[in-house]
């Protein structure tokens, strides 16, 4: 049985990700995959791949290409569970989309926020996110 610290924790980590600002989209591999409310990832992807048809359905292609590949490395963050939240950015190598968010612990459960679409050229990324590209 948890202790009742435990459950504190739970409880202020499942209100501090799930409020207004986020939506579940999918799941994919028991991994809830979330988008913002106010459509900032759907702007991004028609405003930086407008020549994309179905930019949003080959971005979840690439994020779950992602997360295949990282439950298949025995050494990625996703399995070895030492951290409860990291960055990433990823690029879909076929489809030329990258994107960027942050995978999240929550009561156990892994939950994938897709914050937005950077360019496809010269995209930026953080020191600090984990990249990777990806055949998608």
């Amino acid at each position: 049985m948890k202790t009742l610290e435990q459950i504190y924790l739970d409880i202020l980590l499942e209100g501090k990700y799930d409020n207004e600002t986020w939506i579940q989209y999918d799941t994919y591999k028991g991994i809830e995959l979330y988008v913002r409310r106010d459509g900032h990832l759907q702007r991004r992807l028609k405003e930086r791949y407008s020549g994309l048809s179905q930019a949003m359905t080959k971005a979840f292609i690439v994020i779950k290409k992602l997360i295949k590949e990282e439950l298949k490395n025995p050494k990625s963050i996703l399995v070895v569970n030492d951290k409860s939240e990291f960055s990433f950015t990823v690029v879909g190598e076929d489809s030329g989309i990258c994107l960027s968010g942050r995978f999240k612990k929550n009561a156990g459960e892994w939950r994938c926020c897709i914050s937005t679409a950077l360019p496809s050229e010269d995209a930026h990324h953080s020191g600090n996110d984990i990249f990777r590209i990806v055949k998608a």
